[in-house]
């Protein structure tokens, strides 16, 4: 049993050329489990990353302050901004060194928003869990068998 509430969240397009894609988000805590999965389009593979990590932070109740959360993913821009550049940024306008708005800025702020409202000690580290692997699965074969292309 792991006391560390845990985000497992991952995006997947199958290719570049596709502008639509699929996440899957595994929200742990303790012996409970909660998942969801879904579709978007017109996206790109950073926005649907981002958002997998947005529909988990949506998952924790808006009441419910945790002291820490680890937020597991396979994308090292997920990790590398929430770990190095989100505290940054939002103190630079979301603009980037250059002065430069950043790339996902919306999607960025929301997730600042959450963090905001949640108070964790917010930490992202590179990782996946085999149930997510399964849900992405199991949502690219259903949009197929719908014909959406994901």
């Amino acid at each position: 049993m792991d006391n560390v509430l845990k985000i497992y969240a991952k995006g997947s397009v199958r290719s570049v050329r596709v502008t639509s894609g699929v996440y899957a988000v595994l929200l742990t805590y303790k012996d409970r489990e909660k998942m969801i999965s879904g579709r978007n389009f017109d996206t790109t593979m950073n926005e649907l990353e981002l958002f997998a990590v947005l529909e988990g932070l949506k998952m924790l109740t808006k009441s419910g302050k945790t002291k820490s959360l680890t937020i597991i993913t396979e994308s090292r821009y997920v990790e590398q901004g929430i770990n190095k550049h989100i505290k940054v940024w939002s103190q630079n306008g979301w603009e980037s060194a250059k002065g430069l708005d950043i790339k996902n800025k919306e999607l960025w702020q929301e997730i600042w928003e959450d963090y905001l409202r949640i108070n964790p000690m917010i930490k992202a580290k590179i990782g996946t869990h085999s149930k997510v692997k399964e849900l992405i699965t199991y949502e690219r074969k259903s949009a197929e068998l719908s014909g959406i292309d994901v």
